[in-house]
């Protein structure tokens, strides 16, 4: 009896010893199996930029990033030292993304995203690691969260200028990247997304010049709220029109103290704006068609170029000031072919300065902003594009017109100048990419 308990045993343990190296290694397939889904994949890709301007321009990055040219600047003898040529080349818009997948959370697909170019934050910078992106995305099967630094809600990833220059239509287009926390819901056709935002590396201008505590003073961020639509326009969505509008508000505090005579006082001033966006996106096969009408005040922190003005100074004794943001109409199109081997494409469009929202008590008050001179910027950018594998050559010729305030001119109650001078330049702008 007690043989057969020992050989009974036994057979067991034997048992239990084969078993468990199976188990141990169908757990590790297993294992290993899941963890393939898991990790990062990386992508991008590597440009070179070679262009000519006609003009000085105001371009950040040793002349890349192309925003309008530099108004007249007269030497002794009348002659326009800004009306020179210039050249350059530079793979500094050459970029890396790590994509991030893991396992579920909360109910939630999760993903992630880091991505890095060598464009620097800024002119000292060129050529040195920046970030352009990192958030964490959760997905469930109607809802999204969206939480770190991605594309401003004003620069709409739906519908923005497909240019060959780093701009993407800047100053016309809205151009941003920030911190931010956004949840979108889709219902249908129907997407509606609210974001709270903050400002990084793109920064609203004021009287200490560009920071990011004008807004942080103020203890509440920029707020949008944004409804579109995806329509399909065939039964095979090989056509589809997308189209929606976006509203948001964004309060900063220019000062916390003020100085007259000698004493210093506590004060609170804030200047609130509001932004809309209306656009609609048209794809077929053979061509993309792209509309985009904006109403923008304070627009700096986007690269725009309207600000806010001192509009009334409220209280001698303390100095305390009132502000009015100002204001700008922008609207533009864009049409590109789509093309595998080779596209054709023009970007048209205009913005233009509407001055202060209220009326200047005193004319000759600082207005603040990325510029204050500028009341017009329209812009013309047709291009090609060779395509073949990886690789792609690119040719855009890029035609801004700036208006700004002529030398002397004066101003009217809302900031606008009473004479203005009109100055071009055309880029030239060829570009070689590797796209992997």
């Amino acid at each position: 009896m007690l043989k057969r308990v020992w050989h009974a045993a036994a057979m067991v343990l034997l048992t239990c010893c084969m078993v468990a190296p199976v188990s141990a290694t169908k757990a590790q397939q297993q294992g290993s199996e899941e963890e393939k889904r898991y990790g990062i994949s990386f992508s991008g890709f590597v440009k070179s930029d070679f262009f000519v301007d006609t003009r000085h321009t105001f371009s950040p990055r040793e002349g890349h990033f192309m925003l309008w040219p530099l108004p007249p600047k007269l030497d002794v003898n009348g002659v326009d030292l800004h009306d020179a040529t210039s050249f350059n080349f530079l793979p500094i818009q050459s970029q890396l993304s790590g994509r991030i997948t893991g396992p579920d959370a909360f109910g939630a697909r999760t993903s992630g995203l880091i991505e890095a170019d060598f464009f620097g934050t800024t002119n000292a910078t060129t050529n040195l690691l920046r970030m352009r992106h990192a958030f964490i995305r959760l997905n469930w099967s109607r809802a999204e969260l969206l939480t770190g630094q991605f594309w401003h809600p004003l620069f709409n990833t739906d519908c923005f200028p497909n240019t060959i220059s780093f701009n993407h239509g800047a100053p016309i287009n809205p151009f941003s990247r920030a911190p931010m926390a956004r949840f979108g819901f889709t219902a249908g056709m129907a997407t509606a997304r609210v974001a709270a935002v903050s400002q990084r590396d793109f920064v609203s201008f004021g009287p200490a010049g560009g920071s990011s505590d004008y807004l942080r003073n103020a203890t509440m961020p920029e707020l949008y709220g944004e409804l579109f639509f995806t329509i399909p326009l065939d039964e095979n969505k090989s056509r589809t029109l997308r189209t929606g509008v976006l509203m948001g508000s964004h309060t900063l505090v220019p000062r916390q103290e003020s100085t007259v005579n000698g004493k210093t006082y506590q004060v609170n001033e804030e200047v609130q704006s509001i932004s809309a966006r209306a656009f609609a996106t048209l794809t077929t096969p053979p061509i993309t068609l792209k509309v985009t009408g904006i109403y923008g005040e304070n627009l700096s922190n986007v690269l725009g170029i309207t600000g806010f003005a001192v509009v009334d100074v409220v209280d001698t004794i303390t100095g305390l000031q009132q502000y009015a943001p100002t204001a700008s109409h922008i609207l533009w199109a864009e049409l590109h072919t789509n093309g595998t081997r080779w596209q054709a494409g023009v970007f048209a469009g205009i913005n233009r300065n509407r001055g202060t929202t209220k009326p200047m008590q005193n004319p000759d008050a600082p207005v603040y902003g990325l510029t204050n001179q500028i009341t017009q910027v329209l812009r013309v950018a047709p291009r090609v594009i060779f395509i073949s594998g990886a690789t792609r050559f690119a040719l855009e010729v890029e035609h801004t017109i700036t208006r700004f305030a002529a030398e002397g001119s004066n101003r009217d109650a809302h900031g606008l100048p009473d004479q203005t001078n009109n100055v071009a330049n055309t880029r030239i702008l060829l570009a070689a990419y590797y796209v992997f």
